[in-house]
């Protein structure tokens, strides 16, 4: 589980800070309204849009943050891992 993700010469550990070339997006907490749109699929675009601006869910470094599950970043157990997606 950890040997292929390290391999990758841009990534340093399993926190979202260990990955070099990922582009996090803060959350400013403010809800948003996509009912302007005029159907409903126009309207899932503009929210994937928003909250998957670099294909990386707005929000998620500070998530990690605020409660960091790994113990050993560099070799997470598969629970830790499991506990992380879980959230």
């Amino acid at each position: 589980m950890n040997s292929l993700a390290l391999a990758v010469s841009s990534v340093n550990d399993h926190t979202p800070d260990g990955v070099e070339w990922a582009q996090y997006t803060e959350w400013d907490e403010v809800p948003r309204s996509f009912e302007s749109f005029s159907n409903e699929q126009d309207q899932k675009k503009a929210f994937f849009d928003w909250i998957c601006p670099s294909s990386i869910p707005r929000g998620i470094r500070e998530v990690y943050y605020l409660d960091p599950v790994f113990t050993d970043p560099l070799n997470p157990t598969k629970a830790e891992v499991d506990h992380w997606h879980r959230r």
